[in-house]
């Protein structure tokens, strides 16, 4: 059973002999990262449409850019650790890594809760003032 107060010791944490993971943690991180890199290749095919604005293509190239990413670096670490490699099959690059997913899914998310409204709302604010300028002759 996982522990959190054992887990996050720095002891354990920075250990750099690495043990082989038990087959259901491994399993389920192969699941985890086989999923990221499914939600990737999905985010580069909707991102290829061509129906979509500018906004949206940019955020499927972020989430495309993070779960590709993500599911890239999980799976060497992942390998790394099976293959007990001894600084890099540490525990602390799991860490590292769901931190840094974290604040790269944050940013994303407030790029789509916030940015995305407040840029459409200037582009369509700039479309309607740019109704009653003069066009160009030609």
């Amino acid at each position: 059973m996982l522990n959190p107060i054992t887990f996050f010791q720095p002891t354990r944490l920075f250990q750099m002999q690495p043990r082989v993971l038990s087959h259901f943690s491994f399993v389920l991180l192969l699941v985890v990262f086989g999923v990221l890199l499914i939600i990737g290749a999905v985010c580069w095919w909707l991102r290829r449409r061509k129906e979509n604005d500018a906004f949206i293509n940019k955020f499927y190239y972020q989430m495309m850019a993070l779960t590709l990413t993500s599911g890239v670096f999980g799976f060497a670490f992942l390998a790394f650790r099976q293959w007990q490699v001894y600084l890099f099959g540490a525990r602390f690059w799991f860490l590292l890594w769901f931190i840094v997913f974290g604040i790269w899914f944050g940013y994303i998310l407030y790029y789509l809760i916030k940015i995305i409204p407040a840029r459409r709302e200037a582009r369509d604010a700039e479309e309607l003032f740019g109704k009653y300028l003069p066009k160009k002759k030609k």
